[in-house]
C-alpha cells in the first residue's frame, strides 16, 4: 500500500482511498507511545502493534533516556532489512510463532566486563544498541580498522547466518556453500581467535569482500550476503528515484560456471552505480559510500546467493505465518533490556 492513498477517517484511523472497500487502518503502538515506527495495521486487526514491530522480542532499557532514539534507529534499521527479505520473498515468520523463525534483541552493556554482544544464535539477531551511538560506531570502526560500518550492515550480516541455519531445508544447498566457501562446520572459535590475533591471508582481496570475511567460511558467508542485500536494496532504492545509470556488460568480473545471466544483469547494473555512489560522495567530501571490490571470486559467492535466494523461493513460496501483536512497554527495571511477552500464534491475514 502507499501511504499517500491513505485519507484521514476521524477517531485516529485512516482510510484506503483506492481500495473499493474503503478498509480501514490504524497507527502501530509504538508509533503513538514511543514515535519509533511508522507502521500501520487493519483497523480490525488483533493487536496493537505493526507486523515489522511483531518481531521484536527484546528493547533496550528506557529507564535511560537515551535507549529511546537508539531503539528508534534501530527498529528503522530492522525495517529497512524487513523490507528487503520480504521484496526478496524469503521465508520470514516472527520466532514466537515458529522454532525456525526470526527474532531481534536488542540489548545494552549492564558493566564494562558483561557485554551484549551482536549476534546471531538459534534464530534471534541480537545487536548491541552501543551500534546505534555513531560517535561509537566510528570508534570501533576505527579500531578495527574497517572501511565502513553501519547500523544496517550489522542487520544485514547477522540475517546471513540466520539463513545460513535455513538452508539444509533445501537440497543440495549445503553442498554448493560447502563448495564455494568452505567447511562452515569447522573450528568456529579457533578460526575467529586467530583472526583477531591478526593471522589474515595476503592479498585477501582478491578473494573475499572483507578482512572479516577470511576469519571463517561462515563469516566469509555472512558478508557476503550482507553485500548481496546491499546490492538488491540500493538498485531497487535507484529504480524508486529514477537513477538508472548505463549498464555496462563489458568488464564484468567473471563469475565462472556459477554466473547466472539474471545475477549478470544485476551486476551490471549495479558496478556503474557502485561507481556513481562514490563519486558523489567525494565531491561532498565524504568518504566512499561504497568501499568494496568485486572480483571473479566474490562475483561467484554473490552468483551462488542469487540462485539459493531463487532455491528458497521456490522450496517455501510466499511469506506465511504471522502472530498476533503484543503490547510494548518500557522496561519497568534499571538493568539493560526488556523481555516483550511472546503472543500465542495465527495465520498472517491474508
Amino acid at each position: 500500500m502507499h501511504l499517500a492513498s491513505l485519507a484521514d477517517a476521524g477517531g485516529g484511523s485512516w482510510r484506503d482511498v483506492s481500495d473499493p472497500a474503503g478498509r480501514r487502518y490504524r497507527p502501530c503502538s509504538n508509533s503513538i507511545d514511543y514515535a519509533i515506527c511508522n507502521g500501520i495495521l487493519q483497523e480490525d486487526e488483533v493487536g496493537t502493534l505493526c507486523r515489522a514491530c511483531r518481531f521484536t522480542q527484546q528493547i533496550p532499557s528506557l529507564t535511560v533516556p537515551v535507549h529511546l532514539e537508539y531503539w528508534r534507529r534501530l527498529e528503522r534499521a530492522k525495517r529497512r532489512l524487513l523490507f528487503t527479505l520480504a521484496a526478496l520473498r524469503l521465508p520470514l515468520v516472527p520466532r514466537s510463532e515458529s522454532p525456525e523463525g526470526l527474532g531481534f534483541a536488542f540489548g545494552a552493556d549492564i558493566v564494562p566486563g558483561n557485554r551484549f554482544m551482536t549476534s546471531h544464535s538459534d534464530g534471534v539477531i541480537s545487536i548491541n544498541i552501543a551500534e546505534a551511538d555513531d560517535v561509537e560506531r566510528e570508534r570501533m570502526r576505527t579500531g578495527m580498522g574497517e572501511p565502513c560500518r553501519t547500523l544496517l550492515g550489522h542487520f544485514r550480516h547477522e540475517s546471513g547466518h540466520y539463513y545460513l541455519s535455513r538452508l539444509h531445508e533445501v537440497p543440495g544447498a549445503t553442498a554448493m556453500v560447502q563448495a564455494i566457501f568452505g567447511d562452515i562446520d569447522s573450528g568456529y572459535a579457533e578460526a575467529l581467535a586467530s583472526y583477531y590475533a591478526g593471522n589474515q591471508p595476503f592479498r585477501w582481496t582478491d578473494q573475499y569482500i572483507s578482512a572479516y570475511a577470511t576469519s571463517h567460511p561462515q563469516e566469509d558467508w555472512a558478508e557476503t550476503w550482507a553485500h548481496y542485500l546491499l546490492i538488491v536494496d540500493t538498485l531497487q532504492s535507484a529504480t524508486e528515484a529514477g537513477v538508472n545509470p548505463v549498464p555496462s556488460p563489458g568488464g564484468l568480473p567473471s563469475s565462472g560456471d556459477r554466473g547466472s545471466t539474471r545475477f549478470e544483469t544485476m551486476l551490471a547494473r549495479w558496478l556503474p552505480l557502485a561507481e556513481f555512489a562514490n563519486e558523489l560522495s567525494r565531491s561532498l567530501g565524504s568518504a566512499d559510500a561504497c568501499p568494496f571490490v568485486l572480483t571473479g571470486p566474490v562475483s561467484a559467492k554473490l552468483s551462488l546467493i542469487d540462485s539459493l535466494v531463487d532455491a528458497c523461493r521456490a522450496r517455501f513460496g510466499s511469506l506465511a505465518g504471522m502472530p498476533p501483536a503484543r503490547q510494548a512497554a518500557p522496561c519497568p527495571d534499571t538493568g539493560s533490556t526488556v523481555n516483550l511477552p511472546l503472543p500465542s500464534t495465527r495465520s498472517w491475514p491474508s
